[in-house]
């Protein structure tokens, strides 16, 4: 697996900042410790996939030997973030299915070759996206409770993209930046 350096921070009177030297843009926070390194966990894998999703190229990380030069190093602990993605790799499973949904299984897939596992997998790839769309008041109901600072986050639905920010003035902002899928 991969993992990048990012760089913690804590100022007074405020939760723990994580930044990635590597990746412009790619902050978190937590009110803890162990939540700051969740987030930043979350934080990778999400701006490495839109990374990847707009066709951008993904930096190698850093050698820690030439990041603890940086100028932005002073007043922060590094530390290593693994990068977790989700593979395709497929895995075997067990399941109990009622004969009358196999039947119907069987009479969908048959004219495109009779793989039950595709037709699964795809449906239920389906189900999860309708499951997990979320609306502008969500994204800014979460960009409430995560984004400390006067900087943007990245955020996206199956439906669409975000862009959700905290204003000068304090106020967070939602802006749709992405299309439907």
């Amino acid at each position: 697996m991969t993992s990048y350096i990012a760089l913690l921070r804590k100022e007074k009177n405020s939760d723990f900042g994580v930044e990635f030297p590597d990746l412009p843009g790619c902050i978190s926070a937590g009110s803890t410790l162990e939540e700051a390194r969740m987030m930043a966990e979350e934080a990778l894998a999400a701006h490495i996939a839109f990374l990847r999703e707009d066709g951008d190229a993904v930096p190698a990380p850093s050698p820690l030997d030439s990041v603890s030069k940086r100028a932005e190093m002073k007043g922060a602990v590094a530390f290593m973030v693994e990068l977790k993605e989700p593979s395709d790799k497929a895995i075997r499973i067990n399941i109990t299915v009622p004969e009358r949904v196999l039947q119907l299984i069987d009479a969908a897939v048959a004219p495109m070759g009779g793989n039950r596992s595709a037709f699964m997998v795809s449906a239920a790839e389906e189900k999860a996206r309708l499951l997990t769309q979320h609306s502008e008041e969500q994204l800014t109901a979460w960009a409430k409770a995560h984004l400390a600072a006067p900087r943007s986050l990245r955020a996206e639905s199956p439906a669409a993209a975000y862009q959700v920010m905290r204003t000068p003035g304090g106020r967070i902002a939602a802006r749709r930046t992405g299309k439907k899928r």
